[in-house]
């Protein structure tokens, strides 16, 4: 029988395409990990080989791409502060609503460090058990109401830094979310200097609580990130 040399294909991706990919290989070595009698390994051991390399291709391109523009935006005055003439609060809460996509259970494959993550909601509560094998548990569940699941049952001791850093991992993987994926990123920057609130009544720190009193911590920390990345665009803009 003639021997064939074996087919080496170079593919190249977009940011999102390889963050596609990403999550779609995840879920395969998953299930082929669960089911050895289907005598996948060999494939799921290719594919987390394929995930490695994809997480470093889509941190280095993840700053490289997107049409990061000003004038793909509306017009933002000296500081940016006026892109669009409504000035009232954003409420956002459930996936399925208006600027949903600023929920933490929005999927956005995301890198943060060595590691990617679905949305999040699964990268923050993993944080909570930051180099346990629970960590990685949280990060495989499969859906961000599962990994928050996962995350509150305290099976296993939170970090003992845990309330110390929680705003700054959540912060991290915020911003990391809007990097990442353009499409996020103009809509968040496209809600100019308006307030955004979680509208979350059961959640007085990361929310706005029952009352409308809350600290609205996920709130503060998106219009952080929003404030950082026209920053960003404004100095990339200027002549040098």
């Amino acid at each position: 029988m003639e021997k064939h040399e074996p087919l080496m294909i170079r593919l190249e991706f977009t940011t999102e395409e390889s963050a596609a990919l990403l999550a779609a290989s995840s879920h395969y070595v998953m299930y082929a990990k669960q089911h050895p009698e289907l005598e996948l390994q060999e494939a799921a051991f290719l594919l987390e080989d394929l995930q490695r390399k994809l997480v470093e291709q889509v941190r280095a391109a993840s700053q490289h791409q997107g049409g990061w523009c000003v004038s793909q935006l509306a017009s933002p005055d000296s500081r940016g502060a006026t892109m669009t003439e409504d000035a009232s609060p954003i409420f956002f809460y459930k996936v399925e609503e208006k600027y949903g996509c600023f929920s933490n259970f929005f999927p956005c494959n995301m890198v943060v460090g060595a590691g990617w993550w679905p949305t999040v909601e699964h990268y923050f509560q993993s944080e909570k058990f930051a180099g346990t094998p629970y960590a990685e548990t949280i990060r495989q569940a499969a859906s961000p109401k599962e990994a928050a699941k996962l995350g509150r049952e305290h099976t296993f001791p939170i970090r003992p830094d845990w309330e110390l850093i929680r705003d700054e991992v959540m912060y991290r993987g915020v911003l990391s979310k809007f990097q990442m994926s353009p499409s996020l990123r103009n809509i968040l920057l496209k809600t100019g200097s308006r307030l955004l609130i979680e509208d979350n009544q059961e959640d007085e720190y990361w929310g706005c609580g029952k009352d409308g009193k809350g600290k609205n911590k996920l709130g503060q920390i998106l219009m952080r990130v929003r404030a950082e990345l026209l920053d960003r665009l404004l100095t990339e803009e200027s002549p040098h």
